[in-house]
């Protein structure tokens, strides 16, 4: 048996098989925009919105049919960062003003 350190995020103990990731080395690049890229950026990153907050609502309506809507409000909070405008126009912002890419 192999013994893993690491941080609890909850009480207790667990006996079982872990997967076991290992520490990714992606880096997110930085880019600075042309004039003429910010536009399409900010469409990227309007697309990616749109995106993200269709696939947390689909995952949201299958946990609600399967488990219930106790355990699916989780993705009330998802869907509530993805729709808060005080965390996205910042985003949206910077993209606009310094050029930067919306990955960063």
């Amino acid at each position: 048996m192999k013994q893993l350190q690491g941080i609890p995020v909850s009480p207790g103990v667990v006996i079982g098989r872990a997967l076991v990731l290992e520490k990714s080395l992606h880096r997110v690049p930085f880019l600075i925009l042309g004039a003429d890229e910010i536009p399409k950026e900010l469409a990227k990153f309007n697309t990616a919105i749109v995106g993200a907050i269709d696939q947390v609502t689909q995952d949201r309506n299958q946990v609600a049919a399967t488990l219930g809507e106790e355990p699916a409000k989780i993705f009330e909070f998802h869907l509530g960062l993805l729709n808060d405008k005080t965390l996205v126009e910042p985003i949206r912002e910077r993209i606009e003003s310094e050029g930067v890419n919306a990955a960063f």
